[in-house]
């Protein structure tokens, strides 16, 4: 016999939903800037990692942590 799947902490919800909003921001000034970037591509290249890094990567993990706990 096995247990049900815990219910998501609804405190953690509310967090995983304002990083997804924060990283978000991150991914949308990112681009934003890249058009300005696009002579400079050392400095392109820099500001597409850090919107790898800071933005594309912790909202892949923050979305899949929402969708582990809306499956449970």
């Amino acid at each position: 016999m096995s247990l049900p799947p815990a219910h998501p902490d609804p405190d953690r919800r509310r967090q995983l939903g304002h990083d997804v909003k924060t990283y978000l921001a991150v991914v949308t000034m990112g681009l934003d800037l890249l058009p300005a970037l696009r002579d400079d591509p050392v400095q392109f290249d820099a500001m597409l990692a850090e919107i790898r890094r800071e933005g594309i990567a912790p909202l892949r993990e923050a979305v899949a942590e929402l969708a582990q706990g809306a499956a449970a």
